[in-house]
């Protein structure tokens, strides 16, 4: 699987996908790299510009996988709603507090508060999307930012206000037709803490412990645990719980 020069189909790809995507206003970053398959070319790429000024960031993660079948590449996108500023705040909370997708060698690194793949934006979901490049000279790249310019965009953009985030934070996922997402429950209630919003986070929590029905990543032991430890370690927080 070589092209001109004897250079790897996949390495010329991403370097397309570099260039193209730094068109859009995202620079390339190494914060989430975390290796695997050698076939499996990760790039990384974060636009300050797109969220809460100091508290969110758009991610986007490019998967370049080699297919021998073909002799070219297949290209996976997925959309990462990021802050690092509530990431601070997880990384002091029990593990026991957060929901079971944490695990205790890596959660300190999750620092997203949503993510979706690119095919989940389409309508109906394709959650396999894939865009295919034969060689260097295929179209693959140009539909892959295609989907960044238009659905992945209007993602991120439906994130930008705390008001947004709270809303979303309430609505059930694709994956359980009943329940919200736990990651993301927790982190806007603390991001809504961060942005001076403390009052509707307490609301957001309540309203999440007196629903009484918890999907298979939570439990009310969990969520009471971490509504208790964000009382401690937020005053902000404990004092608007007092105030309801």
């Amino acid at each position: 699987m070589t092209q001109r020069g004897g250079q790897n189909t996949a390495a010329l790809v991403v370097d397309k996908l570099r260039q193209a995507i730094a068109a859009e206003g995202y620079e390339e970053c190494a914060t989430f790299e975390i290796g695997g398959s050698p076939m499996v070319h990760e790039v990384w790429f974060v636009n300050d510009g797109i969220g809460i000024p100091d508290m969110t960031k758009a991610v986007i993660e490019a998967l370049v996988v080699d297919d021998p079948s073909s002799g070219g590449v297949r290209i996976s996108g997925f959309a990462y709603l990021v802050s690092d500023a509530v990431a601070e705040v997880v990384k002091k909370l029990s593990i026991a507090a957060l929901d079971s997708s944490y695990k205790p060698a890596e959660y300190l690194n999750f620092n997203y508060l949503q993510m979706v793949g690119f095919g989940s934006l389409d309508t109906p979901r394709k959650i396999d999307r894939t865009f295919h490049m034969f060689d260097v000279g295929g179209d693959g790249v140009a539909e892959f930012v295609h989907y960044v310019q238009g659905k992945v965009r209007g993602w991120f953009d439906r994130r930008i206000s705390v008001d947004q985030l709270i809303a979303i934070a309430r609505e059930p996922t694709h994956q359980d037709r009943f329940n919200p997402s736990p990651r993301l429950l927790r982190g806007v209630a603390v991001l809504a803490v961060l942005s001076a919003r403390p009052h509707q986070a307490v609301d957001l929590l309540d309203w999440y412990l007196r629903r009484g029905q918890f999907g298979r990543l939570d439990s009310i032991d969990r969520a009471t645990l971490f509504e208790q430890e964000l009382c401690n370690l937020l005053p902000e927080y404990s004092a608007a719980k007092r105030s309801n």
